[in-house]
């Protein structure tokens, strides 16, 4: 997915992109970016995520437990994250954001 997406902005010109496919929980970019796409789910986001946003940044990732997921949109404020829910959906979770199963009898 990465590279194709690489490949794209090549053909379109683009320079002003970073394209980085990495393990999202031990990721450490050593800085801040002014948009951030999560293509994987999350239960919940981790605080974690919203330290990859510079002030004003803004963070596209699926949040929830399936089948009741939504795709949110995340600023970074000067009072905390503001989140705006985009729409329903459900996709795979990141791994090793799976939810802890529930015991069941």
């Amino acid at each position: 997915l990465a590279e194709a997406a690489r490949e794209r902005l090549v053909r379109q010109g683009r320079t002003n992109v970073r394209i980085q496919h990495a393990d999202a929980f031990g990721f450490d970019p050593g800085r801040q970016f002014d948009v951030v796409c999560v293509t994987g789910a999350v239960a919940e986001v981790p605080e974690a995520f919203l330290e990859w946003l510079k002030p004003g940044g803004r963070m596209f990732i699926v949040r929830g437990n399936a089948p009741a997921m939504e795709a949110i949109l995340v600023r970074k404020t000067a009072n905390g994250p503001h989140i705006e829910s985009l729409f329903e959906t459900e996709v795979p979770y990141l791994a090793g954001a799976e939810p802890v199963p529930a015991f069941q009898f």
